[in-house]
């Protein structure tokens, strides 16, 4: 191995370095740089300074040139994540919205008794089958595991993208009626 090449463990920890120890060394490498000769002169370190300066030249360039391109690459990072997040909701929402356009009849006659009661939740009884399939669809939720005793309804809400699809789409549930609240009424 050559003498004036520094061991690779040296490289490995200059180039781990995070911006702040890369911008003070950026900082003081162009400083030494762009001192005066007589400013050198006046403190007695000249000649050393002579002899220093092409490897502080060479550390400046090389810590400017890795300082810029792993703030581009970060910048680069943070833009593909922010896309990558947006076409990601947008294809989410696509299917959201595609699973409530492909809902049955019975479960729009479940779904138009939140606008016409203009709530978010509606208490159901636990045995609805209509009901359990929107909230495995991900349409309604569950909001409570607890309920009255003596009853079997549950409230169930209905997840916010849904309201807001419904509430700006009300020709969706257009002439739809709400079911007979008595539909599971044993007496």
């Amino acid at each position: 191995m050559s003498k004036w090449l520094p061991p690779l463990k040296d490289i490995v920890d200059f180039l781990s370095l995070g911006y702040r120890q890369l911008f003070v060394l950026v900082s003081i490498s162009w400083t030494l740089i762009v001192i005066p000769k007589e400013l050198w002169q006046s403190v007695g370190l000249l000649e050393l300074s002579l002899k220093a300066r092409p490897w502080i030249f060479m550390i400046g360039v090389i810590s400017s040139i890795w300082l810029v391109s792993g703030g581009i690459f970060d910048v680069l990072k943070l833009l593909n994540s922010k896309i990558s997040n947006w076409f990601m909701s947008r294809s989410i929402s696509n299917k959201r919205v595609e699973t409530l356009r492909a809902i049955s009849t019975s479960e729009k006659k479940i779904l138009i008794q939140y606008l016409t009661k203009d709530t978010t939740t509606v208490a159901f009884d636990v045995r609805d089958g209509v009901v359990n399939g929107l909230v495995k669809k991900g349409i309604l939720y569950q909001a409570s595991s607890l309920s009255n005793p003596m009853s079997y309804d549950f409230d169930i809400n209905i997840q916010p993208w849904a309201w807001h699809f419904l509430k700006n789409n009300p020709n969706f549930l257009e002439g739809v009626v709400p079911p007979d609240s008595k539909r599971h009424h044993i007496f």
